[in-house]
């Protein structure tokens, strides 16, 4: 296989008791960068011989190579193969996180973004629909963030997601999609103004 990567064919089988094939390899090769059995820039076996080594397809072996690809935990090279990206240990994070800030903890996405940066530098189309917001997003949004919730074990696959600008939009969203007319909310007197002082006005009824 052009690897020291031998696959746990006893753990991918169980796996696949509970999800699609291909999740499945995603999977067992995350437990293997997980656990060190795959190191940094170590080459993943190719897709034909990894496929022949499960007895699985190579379409299989494709969106798992794929899936973990989009994140952020493989580089596939042309011409070379596929290889493991850098992952940063937690240890590694520079400075504190202040999470009385609304700026968010560096914990390695800078190698999705770019990556996911250099694919929209190809897609002028992409690129504007992506800087223009839409409600429900993009279709490839939908798509991508209902499998990631997928894998987090949540039953999305058949609802629409709504996306919000914000944790105040995403609040608001939710309790007026949950309250009904003549509903009263609660909340704390030391509760973000702008938010109390909106559903206030809405009352709810």
């Amino acid at each position: 296989m052009n690897t020291i990567y031998k696959p746990d064919h006893t753990l991918f089988s169980s796996l696949c008791k509970t999800q699609p094939k291909y999740r499945a390899l995603a999977a067992l090769i995350e437990h293997a960068i997980d656990n060190k059995m795959l190191g940094f820039e170590q080459k993943l076996p190719a897709q034909r011989l990894l496929a022949d080594s499960l007895s699985v397809t190579h379409g299989t072996v494709t969106r798992a190579y794929a899936l973990l690809e989009q994140r952020g935990l493989v580089t596939a090279k042309l011409g070379a193969g596929t290889f493991v990206s850098k992952v940063i240990e937690l240890s590694h994070f520079e400075g504190d996180t202040d999470f009385a800030s609304s700026m968010q903890p560096m914990m390695g996405q800078q190698h999705v973004m770019t990556n996911a940066l250099q694919s929209l530098s190809k897609d002028q189309r992409a690129l504007t629909d992506v800087m223009i917001y839409k409600l429900n997003g993009l279709t490839s949004h939908q798509y991508f963030f209902k499998q990631w919730l997928a894998d987090k074990g949540f039953d999305c696959l058949n609802h629409p997601l709504i996306f919000t600008q914000g944790a105040q939009q995403g609040i608001f969203t939710t309790l007026a999609t949950l309250c009904e007319s003549g509903d009263t909310v609660i909340a704390e007197s030391m509760c973000y103004l702008v938010f109390t002082m909106r559903v206030i006005r809405l009352n709810f009824h």
